[in-house]
């Protein structure tokens, strides 16, 4: 019987690095989206306003609110709050390019339809399935992008 396999390790400086990344980009995702982050101001106060009474614990308010866009739910989630901008199409396109050259991602199918551009897409099976926020980065990638191009321009 193998006891390493059955043992649970401590979390090291490295999972916490890679832990805080994806955190940040998931911060970063939401402020650029317009929305809300959560952050402990004090003991009993979150940057929302939020103020806990009686049993309620600032943490759990936290997690509860804040999107975790690596987890199958956060995915899902991120394609809707992306879906609902303007640029979504651009958005799509941009994984398009960065995504489907890696040998296993995705097929297009484009139909030019007057006045607008309908995609059929199968989307990425591997950028949606992926467990190591690929659907994140993206994302994030993306955002960064078109915030500093919006920023030249000013």
């Amino acid at each position: 019987m193998n006891r390493d396999r059955d043992v649970i390790r401590e979390p090291t400086d490295e999972d916490y690095k890679w832990a805080t990344q994806d955190m940040n980009k998931d911060r970063d995702i939401v402020l650029e989206l317009g929305g809300c982050w959560h952050e402990r101001i004090s003991s009993r106060l979150c940057s929302c306003g939020f103020v806990p009474t009686g049993f309620e614990i600032i943490e759990s308010h936290i997690s509860y609110n804040n999107p975790d866009f690596t987890s199958d739910v956060g995915k899902v989630q991120l394609l809707r709050e992306m879906e609902k901008r303007e640029d979504w199409s651009e958005f799509l396109h941009s994984i398009l390019e960065d995504h489907t050259n890696d040998g296993n991602d995705a097929t297009g199918i484009y139909f030019n339809v007057p006045d607008s551009w309908i995609m059929l897409h199968l989307f990425s099976i591997n950028l949606i399935l992926d467990t190591t926020g690929k659907l994140q980065d993206a994302a994030w990638e993306w955002l960064r992008k078109e915030a500093a191009e919006l920023n030249d321009q000013l």
